[in-house]
């Protein structure tokens, strides 16, 4: 079994596909263009997650939970909310398969073993355990990173929960 994860953000939305064995398959990032509203933004996104999706033969999608505590939910998190709903929605339309949530801060306690992890730790433990070699020169690149290693902490997660 093979596991659609997501991070999702309105302007950079990170994915990867991860295996029952932890093995990683596939991962990246997509960026929306920037003349989309947000609302044609979703399903821009959801249409390349979905080729990944049936590409890599995915038996569930698993999706990074609200964090009301972090920082990110300020005063634009309608947007957020009302972007990862409206993608939840339109991916389970079109697979049938009901989004799974799993909390920023189980995933953490899971995969890293500190619930409390920040992304740096987060990011540096990804990296090590696949052996990741990013592109990190400018602010921009590593955030489009961290995206892409939340989606496979997420991922991971996953698989660690269901494999106990």
């Amino acid at each position: 079994m093979s596991y659609l994860s997501i991070d999702p953000s309105i302007t950079c939305t990170g994915y990867s596909i991860i295996d029952n064995d932890e093995n990683l398959l596939s991962y990246g990032y997509i960026i929306p263009p920037k003349q989309l509203n947000n609302y044609n933004k979703v399903p821009y996104v959801v249409s390349l997650l979905l080729k990944e999706f049936y590409i890599n033969h995915c038996n569930n999608i698993i999706i990074e939970g609200y964090a009301f505590g972090s920082r990110k939910f300020g005063g634009n998190n309608h947007n957020l909310i009302e972007f990862v709903g409206t993608l939840k929605y339109l991916l389970y339309s079109s697979t049938d398969i009901e989004p799974i949530a799993i909390p920023p801060k189980q995933a953490r306690k899971l995969v890293v073993g500190n619930g409390n992890a920040d992304k740096n730790m987060v990011y540096e433990y990804i990296k090590k355990k696949y052996k990741l070699e990013f592109n990190e020169k400018t602010k921009a690149q590593i955030t489009r990173n961290m995206n892409i290693t939340d989606a496979i902490l997420i991922g991971l997660a996953y698989a660690r929960k269901n494999n106990k």
